[in-house]
C-alpha cells in the first residue's frame, strides 16, 4: 500500500475500512518518524480486536480509543521500547 511513498511523518491518517488498515499497519513503521502519531477512524466496532491485534504485533499501542455509536476513532504511538 505504502510502497511508492517515500518518506517519514510526524502524522499518519486514515478513515478507512479495517480490512485495508490491517494492510497498511505493518508498513507503519518505515514511515513514521521518532515520537510520530497514527489516527485511524472509520472502524467498525466489530473489526476493533483485528486492529489491536495487529497494532500490537506490529510494536504499536493504543493511546486512545473513541467511539461514537458503532464506529471507532484510535489515536496511536509506537511502544516503548
Amino acid at each position: 500500500m505504502l510502497a511508492d511513498v517515500d518518506g517519514k511523518f510526524d502524522i499518519i491518517v486514515a478513515n478507512i475500512l479495517a480490512e485495508i488498515l490491517l494492510e497498511l499497519i505493518p508498513q507503519m513503521d518505515a514511515h513514521l518518524n521518532e515520537g510520530g502519531q497514527v489516527i485511524f477512524s472509520g472502524i467498525d466496532y466489530l473489526q476493533l480486536p483485528k486492529i489491536e491485534k495487529s497494532l500490537d504485533e506490529n510494536g504499536f499501542k493504543i493511546d486512545l480509543t473513541m467511539k461514537q455509536g458503532r464506529w471507532v476513532g484510535l489515536a496511536i504511538t509506537r511502544k516503548e521500547k
